[in-house]
């Protein structure tokens, strides 16, 4: 009778302590399988640092996640790395406290100063014919602009043909400036100038008809080669002076 009550009574129990023992085991190999399935590099520092093997929880408590399979620990744990690099500060440079980064400029190069057979168009007239050649993209034709301007007026911006029509440092006839500005302007006659080379050099024109419109016109398709060797003679008699 003993032995039944015992029996009754301890059946219960085991049956109870071998549930317990296969829900214990089965969820820690479940916990085990997310830890796992972790980077091996975290798992082996952790394990390091701590001397024990991790579980599911300790990973838990860091990212603040659930570590349900390893894409989605791989996904927070290069997330979490990066953020981390990122949010360190900077050391600060103490021999910089005063120090301010001044913004890179593009130093424009110089206009050559030049002298032609022997005269020096003011300098101040040369600049300004090399900033607008350079400004409209066409720097490169600044030689031959100025001895353009030697031919017909030796840089002279009140030089006046004896026509009484053609007048300022491009010689330009007053019947056809219809600038604003007056005529004798050094930059206007600059600035026109430069407006149509560039629209001759845009159209694909040859370097002679560039020269040879401006002496005639743009209907004029026949270059005037008088014209124009009279205004490169001016460019084998260049020389640099500054």
């Amino acid at each position: 009778m003993k032995e039944k009550t015992i029996y009754r009574i301890c059946l219960p129990m085991m049956a109870a302590a071998a549930i317990f023992t296969v829900t214990v085991a089965i969820h820690d190999r479940s916990a085990k399988s997310a830890v796992y399935a972790a980077p091996a590099e975290l798992v082996d520092n952790f394990t390091a640092e701590t001397e024990k093997a991790p579980e599911k929880a300790d990973f838990d408590a860091q990212s603040a996640m659930p570590c349900v399979d390893g894409e989605r620990f791989e996904e927070w744990y290069e997330t979490y790395t990066l953020d981390a690099v990122a949010a360190e500060p900077v050391a600060a440079d103490d021999n910089a406290e005063n120090e301010t980064e001044e913004p890179e400029t593009e130093v424009a190069e110089a206009a050559p100063i030049y002298r032609i057979d022997g005269t020096v168009i003011d300098p101040e007239i040369q600049r300004t014919l090399w900033e607008h050649l350079n400004a409209a993209g066409i720097g490169y034709w600044y030689e031959g602009a100025l001895a353009q301007m030697y031919q017909e007026s030796s840089g002279n911006p009140w030089a006046e043909n004896p026509n009484g029509l053609d007048k300022g440092l491009y010689q330009y006839r007053t019947t056809y400036w219809h600038e604003p500005e007056d005529i004798f302007d050094t930059d206007a006659q600059i600035r026109r100038y430069t407006r149509e080379a560039a629209a001759r050099i845009n159209a694909g024109l040859t370097t002679d008809e560039i020269i040879s419109r401006h002496y005639t016109s743009d209907e004029v398709t026949e270059v005037n080669q008088k014209y124009v060797q009279d205004v490169r003679q001016w460019l084998g008699k260049m020389e640099v002076i500054e």
